[in-house]
């Protein structure tokens, strides 16, 4: 009796490394990929329409954030599971991926099979990360790491936004907005907003682009 295989859907915008990840599922006799999309706001809609047992994730898009799609698709669909695939292995990366509901984080560069074992892993319920991924979590549990509001004030912060427009866009007052500049400029070790700003970006805490 053949085993259902773990069908993947694919939320990549390059054509290339969709390709590779096509043959690479493809070849494995227990997956397959059911869908692909290179459009990060297609990723809820076509995860309702064909039903994937793992998303395979980049996160950063010219149109959008893996980091948003993946937040919507947890909140969509509370049992989805998702792998982000990216470039990127800095600690803020790492952690605002899984605190936004990822269970795997691979790096492109890695070897194919990492890939495939990652699928495999979090198919079958568990967590799936890389070295490096992991390395960068450990690092990130012996970190001060920004509350909640202050990764939202800080977002709109590295975008230039001043205070008074800080706190009408979060509903806070000023004084509130200046607490939280005041704490994630100490937390970034930063003398000024710019400088604290830059940071953030350098670190992938944000993502201005």
């Amino acid at each position: 009796m053949q085993t259902r295989r773990i069908g993947v859907m694919v939320v990549e915008d390059h054509a290339i490394v969709r390709q590779g990840l096509r043959a690479v599922i493809g070849a494995q006799d227990d997956m397959s990929v059911v869908a692909e999309t290179d459009d990060v706001h297609e990723a809820v809609p076509l995860f309702a329409s064909s039903h994937p047992d793992v998303v395979l994730m980049d996160l950063r898009f010219r149109n959008g954030s893996g980091l948003e799609a993946i937040r919507a698709l947890s909140a969509a669909f509370p049992h989805s599971r998702t792998v982000v695939l990216s470039n990127y292995s800095s600690e803020e990366h790492v952690f605002r991926a899984v605190a936004a509901g990822a269970q795997g984080y691979v790096l492109k560069e890695a070897d194919p099979m990492d890939i495939v074992r990652a699928l495999r892993t979090v198919h079958g319920g568990h967590r799936f990360f890389s070295a490096e991924a992991s390395a960068s979590l450990a690092d990130h549990v012996h970190r001060s790491s920004l509350t909640a509001r202050e990764h939202d004030v800080l977002e709109l912060l590295a975008r230039g936004t001043r205070n008074r427009e800080i706190a009408g866009a979060l509903r806070i007052c000023e004084e509130t907005v200046k607490g939280h500049v005041k704490n994630i400029l100490s937390k970034l070790n930063a003398r000024a907003r710019a400088e604290a700003a830059r940071e953030a970006i350098r670190r992938g805490i944000v993502d201005v682009g």
